[in-house]
């Protein structure tokens, strides 16, 4: 199976409840300009693949052009970054802000480019039980989280444990190498839950 519609709105919820849902630029945790569900903006001409809107009252009026766009990213790309600094804390800086229809449509993009991703790196020719295709939702959106934050060469690179376990079926084992360093606990665990939720309830 693919990818189904209900699975793809919860792994679009999901994600927004860990990266953030922000309308505005801001500086993530390592230092990226950032924009919407973890959309990463490399360079100031990156802005122009994506629609901002001038605000005024807090209502979105017209859409920004490509300078006022990148003034804005140089405007945020000088404030101080880290851990204890929110990105919602960037919206007093702001003057531009996505639509949300926008910004689930980047996300949607996102989540193409990493299923395509997926499909290629979990295959039967590669020694794991099945295709990404055909695994179970639980575990496509436990990949799903993982690569979003990883990427797909350190999902695989760094992970050797966890998909040495994922070629076994051993979803327990699965649930703890799925830890991650650099995302909080609730994330781990919801996670670490999706694969638990794999094992059959007689080997529970």
């Amino acid at each position: 199976m693919s990818i189904s519609t209900k699975a793809r709105e919860k792994l679009r919820d999901k994600l927004a409840d860990y990266e953030g849902y922000i309308k505005h630029l801001y500086i993530d945790t390592l230092g990226n300009i950032t924009v919407g569900v973890g959309h990463l903006l490399p360079s100031k001409n990156s802005v122009s693949g994506i629609t901002l809107y001038k605000t005024q009252d807090k209502i979105l009026t017209q859409p920004a052009t490509l300078q006022e766009k990148m003034d804005e990213y140089e405007k945020i790309k000088k404030l101080a970054w880290g851990k204890t600094i929110t990105a919602k804390s960037y919206g007093k800086h702001t003057t531009l802000v996505m639509k949300k229809s926008d910004i689930d449509f980047l996300t949607n993009k996102h989540i193409d480019t990493f299923s395509i991703d997926l499909k290629n790196a979990y295959t039967k020719e590669k020694g794991f039980l099945d295709k990404f295709e055909n695994f179970e939702n639980n575990l496509q959106l436990a990949l799903f989280d993982m690569v979003f934050n990883l990427g797909a060469t350190k999902l695989k690179n760094r992970f050797p444990k966890f998909n040495a376990a994922l070629k076994s079926g051993d979803y327990e084992k699965m649930a703890k190498e799925s830890h991650r360093s650099d995302v909080n606990n609730e994330r781990n665990d919801y996670v670490r839950d999706l694969l638990l939720s794999l094992i059959p309830e007689t080997e529970v």
